[in-house]
Formats: C-alpha cells, structure tokens, sequence
C-alpha cells in the first residue's frame, strides 16, 4: 500500500506533464504522419485504442512519441496487453510478447509502420 502510493506520488506528476503535451497539441494531427490513407488510418486506429486503452486525455499522438510513453500502463501495468490486444483485433494482425517489447525503445512511428507492412502483407506474425 504504502509503495503504491509513492509511486504514484512520483510518477502522477509525470502523467499530467504528459496530458498537458498531449492536450496543447492540435486535434487533428494525421498531418504529422506520412504515408497514404490507409497508412493514416492505421495511425489513427492504434492513437484511438492508445487514448481508450491506456487512459490519454486525446489521441494526439505523433510519430516521434517514445513507443513506451504512448502505452505506459499507469494503472495497473495491463494497460499496454489490452491495447494490443484490440490493435490485434481491429487490424487483423497478431504480435508475440517479443514482437511488443523490441518497440518498447523505439517510437510509436516505428510501431505503426510494422503493423502498416503486416496488414498489407496479410503476414499473420
């Protein structure tokens, strides 16, 4: 109990510093994302289930947002397994455990374009 609550302590003003970016941000920003419509519509899909899964005030991300800040589970740490999980689901595509955790020091553009290269492949894993 008392080290949920300093984690908390220490990591919540770290969670608003990210609301704060992500809220200051335009609404729309499918722009800063290159590539065609369906590459854009797979950014767009996995900001939605980032915003919904993980809890962001918006879906405003970017392709340079660090992968592990984008699908950080405050919470509860399952955040990031359901997020997945759905990306999963809505795309058509599945991804091991390691397949996750190598874009865990990457950026959320990187992400999208290896679910943009298997959805287009049809590739399955």
């Amino acid at each position: 109990m008392i080290a949920s609550s300093l984690w908390t302590k220490r990591n919540l003003p770290i969670l608003r510093a990210y609301d704060e970016q992500l809220l200051a941000r335009p609404n729309n920003t499918l722009e800063h994302w290159s590539g065609d419509q369906e590459f854009r519509k797979i950014a767009a899909t996995v900001c939605e289930i980032a915003q919904t899964e993980i809890g962001w005030p918006c879906d405003s991300f970017i392709p340079d947002d660090p992968f592990k800040v984008v699908f950080w589970s405050f919470e509860d740490g399952c955040d990031v397994e359901f997020a997945v999980m759905e990306i999963e689901k809505r795309l058509g595509v599945n991804m091991s455990n390691e397949d996750v955790l190598r874009f865990f020091e990457g950026n959320l553009g990187a992400f999208v374009q290896e679910l943009d290269r298997r959805v287009r492949s049809g590739t399955a894993h």
